[in-house]
């Protein structure tokens, strides 16, 4: 298989894309990105690159149909295009974003769908929107999609890795204790991983919530992931601290 693994090598499929999107419209542009950049091998970050040059190629009223244009395809990058058209409308097209990665998360019915839609999405709206945000994310703990909920655990998790602030994360690690009991693996891997994630990043938290993470209604797989993260933490800073003293 091709691989797409530069940026020079990129603009040539996207000059390709462009030409057919002017010459012939959405379905001349969307059989050109499958062609040269879902049948091929490109790296995330390109795809994302991608994603936001398409963002600004395509009117406002096309983004949604590309992105189930894109969807019916079934190609994993695909998703990687989804998230970030969906992304780019958070800031004027908030609630539709929301509504629509979710309606594609749960029609796509795999796990990478869910992961990579919601960490661009979810993730993203965190960080920039974390009190409606929170709300939002909430009221999807309830979704009827099991796959949905999961990407809930994906997008927690890069919000809290990429810098969400500490009282956003108690929020967070609240949302996650209340799903602790879910018996769907998917959501338990979702929620697990989020978990981790904040115990990695915000040790003193998990602390706050001590009682409420050892209550005998918490689930031996939620506490094993808190271990893990509060591991993870240690190991960390203690590299830090031997490489300040060598």
């Amino acid at each position: 298989m091709r691989t797409i693994s530069t940026k020079p090598v990129l603009l040539a499929a996207l000059s390709a894309c462009d030409k057919a999107w002017s010459a012939q419209g959405l379905q001349a542009l969307l059989h050109e990105v499958h062609v040269r950049l879902l049948e091929v091998r490109v790296k995330f970050p390109l795809l994302e690159f991608a994603g936001h040059h398409f963002a600004k190629l395509l009117p406002v009223k096309e983004h949604v149909p590309f992105c189930k244009g894109i969807a019916t395809r079934g190609t994993e990058g695909g998703n990687v295009l989804i998230g970030i058209l969906l992304q780019e409308g958070l800031d004027k097209r908030y609630n539709a974003s929301l509504e629509q990665a979710a309606a594609f998360i749960a029609q796509g019915n795999a796990w990478y769908v869910c992961d990579i839609i919601g960490e661009r999405v979810w993730g993203v709206a965190l960080l920039r929107y974390p009190g409606k945000t929170l709300q939002a994310l909430q009221d999807l703990s309830r979704h009827p999609a099991p796959l949905v909920i999961r990407s809930l655990g994906a997008g927690m998790h890069y919000a809290v890795k990429k810098g969400l602030p500490a009282a956003e994360v108690k929020t967070v690690l609240e949302l996650l204790l209340s799903l602790r009991g879910s018996k769907n693996q998917e959501v338990k891997q979702g929620i697990g991983w989020a978990a981790k994630t904040c115990a990695r990043f915000h040790p003193g938290i998990i602390e706050d919530f001590r009682q409420q993470i050892e209550a005998p209604e918490t689930p031996a797989w939620f506490r094993k992931k808190i271990q893990i993260g509060l591991e993870r933490n240690r190991y960390a800073t203690r590299e830090k601290s031997t490489v300040g003293t060598e």
